[in-house]
């Protein structure tokens, strides 16, 4: 994948079977590239996994990921899905950024980057005001994407921090 121009890589959200069928082969992907990556934590993972019901999310997509509960993106390289990023709503001002992951082999070509400013741009359209996320302590490609993207860090207790022995990054932004 390297050397892929910015006109090689696309954004569109997530409707059709397809893409829906992309974006869930990543999801899982996002959530063993976690297990791998934090093997130490990998109770709290599948805790996590459980608690938010990932599997029932999937099957229920168009209504539990799509609008109005939230919003899924699906980033391509040259038509390849390589990354997702998903918004839920947290109320009616605040939403949240979920998953975002781009494949090992789209890394370094600012998919992540446009997958982050689509969402915020969608977020804003859609009439929300403010984003969080949660993040893990190490996510040394991610944070620093956060940061440059406006995200501040901040803290308040969460579902993540209850369902999780290790407390969270949290991160915030106006839009």
């Amino acid at each position: 994948m390297n050397g892929a121009g910015s006109q090689d890589l696309t954004i569109q959200l997530v409707r059709s079977q397809s893409s829906i069928d992309a974006t869930t082969k990543l999801i899982w992907e996002f959530f063993d590239h976690l297990r791998e990556r934090y093997s130490e934590r990998r109770d709290d993972i599948d805790a996590y996994i459980e608690n938010q019901d990932i599997s029932g999310q999937i099957a229920a997509f168009s209504t539990r990921l799509g609008p109005p509960a939230g919003e899924c993106l699906l980033g391509l390289v040259k038509e390849d899905p390589m990354g997702i990023v998903m918004l839920k709503r947290v109320d009616e001002d605040l939403c949240e950024m979920n998953r975002l992951y781009v494949r090992d082999a789209a890394r370094g070509l600012g998919l992540g980057r446009r997958l982050v400013e689509r969402l915020l741009s969608e977020a804003k359209s859609q009439g929300y005001t403010r984003m969080r996320l949660d993040a893990w302590d190490r996510h040394e490609e991610a944070l620093p994407l956060y940061e440059s993207c406006g995200f501040e860090y901040y803290s308040e207790p969460g579902k993540l921090a209850e369902i999780l022995e290790s407390k969270p990054v949290q991160m915030r932004r106006s839009l």
